[in-house]
């Protein structure tokens, strides 16, 4: 599963849907049936491009709707999650 990480369609698509301003659930809907994979998978393809990991932690750390979502990321997932804290702060893990 890594090495399709590390392929570069996954960015060139993950870099023109953030370049095209779609939002986040449109990019991970997206993802999910070009790659017909699971939600998070298809989570871990988008914040490999650091634009879309830049807006998700502004959000998660802005809006309360995403920073409840979130909290439940953490409580689900725990150390598996694709977020953790960091000063306070939530943030998309390296390599999510």
């Amino acid at each position: 599963m890594r090495s399709a990480l590390r392929r570069q369609p996954d960015l060139d698509l993950s870099d023109m849907l953030f370049r095209s301003k779609a939002d986040w659930p449109k990019a991970v809907a997206t993802l999910r049936k070009i790659y017909d994979c699971e939600m998070r998978r298809a989570c871990r393809l988008a914040l490999a491009h650091p634009g879309w990991r830049r807006w998700v932690e502004r959000r998660i750390n802005a809006d309360p709707d995403c920073q409840a979502q979130a909290e439940r990321e953490l409580r689900r997932h725990g150390v598996g999650a694709l977020i953790h804290r960091e000063n306070g702060r939530l943030r998309v893990r390296c390599g999510a």
